[in-house]
C-alpha cells in the first residue's frame, strides 16, 4: 500500500498547489484592480491640473511643463485631424468629378478660324471640320535651348528661366 499512499500524497500535493496558485492568482487580480483604481485617480489629478493650466491658472514648474507637453500633443492631433479631413474632402471631390465629368473645369483649347467658312477649329486641326477646307498651319514659335541646363525658352529670351544662364540669341 505504500505505492497508493505515495500516489495519494502526490495527488493531494497537486491539489494543494492548484489551490495555492488559484489563491495567488486571485490575490494578484486584487492587486491589479487596486493599481487600476490608483491609475484612474492619478488621471483625475492630472485632469484637474490640466483644467487649471488650460484656464490660465499658474502652476508649479513641473505640472506646467507636463501640461504644456499635453497641449503640444493636442495641437499635433488637431493638425493631423485637419490633414485627414482635407484628404477626405479631396477624395470626395475626386469621386464626384469621376461620377460627373461635366462638373470638371473646361480645358482651354487654342482655336483657329477657317479662312473659307470662318468656323472655329482646334489649332491642331489641318482641315476644317465644317467645310473640309485646308487650314493654315499655326505659327510655330522658335524656341531657344539653354546650353547650361537644356531648358526650353521662348524666342527673344535673354536669360534662361530655369538657371539664369545668358542665352545666345
Amino acid at each position: 500500500m505504500p505505492f497508493f499512499d505515495k500516489l495519494t500524497s502526490i495527488a493531494q500535493s497537486a491539489v494543494d498547489n492548484t489551490k495555492d496558485m488559484f489563491e495567488v492568482n486571485k490575490l494578484n487580480s486584487a492587486i491589479s484592480a487596486e493599481k487600476a483604481k490608483i491609475t484612474e485617480l492619478k488621471a483625475k489629478i492630472g485632469d484637474y491640473y490640466y483644467a487649471k493650466y488650460a484656464s490660465g491658472a499658474a502652476l508649479d514648474d513641473e505640472p506646467a511643463g507636463i501640461a504644456a507637453q499635453i497641449k503640444a500633443h493636442e495641437d499635433k492631433i488637431t493638425s493631423v485631424e485637419a490633414e485627414i479631413q482635407a484628404k477626405k474632402e479631396e477624395a470626395q471631390r475626386t469621386e464626384a468629378a469621376a461620377k460627373n465629368p461635366q462638373a470638371l473645369p473646361a480645358i482651354s483649347v487654342e482655336t483657329i478660324a477657317c479662312p473659307a467658312c470662318g468656323a472655329s477649329n482646334p489649332s491642331s486641326s489641318k482641315f476644317c471640320r465644317e467645310c473640309g477646307g485646308k487650314l493654315a498651319a499655326p505659327a510655330v514659335e522658335k524656341q531657344l535651348f539653354c546650353t547650361a541646363c537644356g531648358a526650353q525658352n521662348p524666342a527673344g529670351t535673354k536669360f534662361c528661366g530655369e538657371c539664369g544662364n545668358r542665352l545666345d540669341i
